[in-house]
């Protein structure tokens, strides 16, 4: 699966393949990027995902 998600400050991607999760972070300007691939099958709830998500959007909104 793919999704693509447009918020107020930056673009999100994100794939799924029966469990392998891939994201793709970027703000409006296209200054700053952030992009993981994991090696690491697990669920979109998960700490590991909560954390990767808070430390994209820190990112994007220069935190």
């Amino acid at each position: 699966g793919f999704s693509f998600y447009i918020y107020p400050d930056y673009y999100h991607n994100h794939g799924v393949l029966a469990g392998w999760n891939t994201f793709n972070n970027f703000n409006w300007d296209k200054r700053t990027f952030v992009i993981l691939f994991s090696n690491v099958q697990n669920g979109m709830n998960d700490a590991f995902n909560q954390e990767f998500r808070k430390m994209a959007n820190d990112l994007i909104e220069g935190k």
